[in-house]
């Protein structure tokens, strides 16, 4: 019989805990800065090497652990040797954090192939290639691990007619969350999901204010998410509190998978 403490610092700690968070920028961040600053080794690792490095130094500055890291997922070979690298370096790894994404638009009824490949092979093989190399190192150690893979609502539902092949590759992340959940259940490896919605970051900068208007519209709670809205259901899935949950992608959406609002006259 399993046994662990039940104090809340305890169930939900990540102090000394080594993370893994692909993709700079925006959640990246905000993750990176949440766990260092509760105590974990954090290494930010993102194809835009000078993204990481910057929010490194914010954070190295603080005297928090943290170092930056080059990786593009989409690169097998580099994967590989990336994290048999960190597993070197820190004797284990027990949290990755997988936000690197790509959210190419296109029409899509027009042919778009070359786009809609490279969606998919960021999002799709990336994490594929990235969820199996470090879930392989997990599934040695006696403590196992957590894997976190960042969805997206558009993996629930269609909204934007041009994010045809964003919401494919998600909605296939989705269930290889699920499978990897079960190929690793009995190695003590969690793995699970968290579905944002939209985000105030500058990834949204370029939709015009019609469209921010009528996305926040469908939201109850009447507003844009923000990164530190994340936070909370990634610490929770890295800890101890969480240890029999695995397979499931969580919508952190202000009520927007529950509900559709409409105004009438009674």
């Amino acid at each position: 019989m399993l046994t662990q403490s039940n104090k809340i610092e305890d169930l939900f700690s990540v102090s000394e805990k080594v993370v893994l968070i692909t993709g700079a920028g925006g959640l990246g961040n905000a993750y990176a800065e949440a766990f260092a600053e509760n105590g974990a080794k954090v290494v930010l690792a993102s194809r835009t090497v000078s993204k990481a490095e910057t929010e490194a130094k914010i954070l190295a500055d603080r005297g928090l652990l943290i170092t930056a890291a080059a990786l593009d997922v989409t690169d097998k070979k580099q994967v590989k040797a990336f994290a048999a690298d960190l597993q070197q370096r820190f004797g284990r790894i027990d949290v990755l954090i997988h936000t690197a994404a790509s959210c190419k638009l296109h029409p899509g009824l027009e042919d778009c192939e070359e786009t809609f490949r490279f969606n998919m092979n960021t999002n799709l093989m990336g994490s594929y290639f990235l969820n199996q190399a470090i879930g392989n190192i997990m599934a040695t150690q006696p403590t196992g691990g957590s894997i976190i893979n960042i969805n997206t609502q558009s993996a629930f539902s269609v909204n934007s007619p041009d994010g045809m092949s964003y919401a494919v590759s998600k909605a296939a992340l989705m269930h290889l969350t699920k499978y990897f959940a079960v190929l690793y259940a009995e190695k003590g490896v969690t793995v699970n999901g968290i579905a944002p919605i939209w985000i105030d970051t500058p990834m949204m900068s370029g939709r015009s204010q019609d469209y921010l208007n009528k996305a926040i519209s469908q939201v109850p709670m009447g507003r844009m998410s923000h990164v530190e809205d994340y936070v909370g259901m990634g610490v929770f899935l890295a800890g101890a509190g969480s240890r029999f949950i695995t397979g499931q992608t969580f919508l952190v959406d202000g009520g927007w998978s529950v509900s559709r609002v409409f105004r009438f006259n009674p």
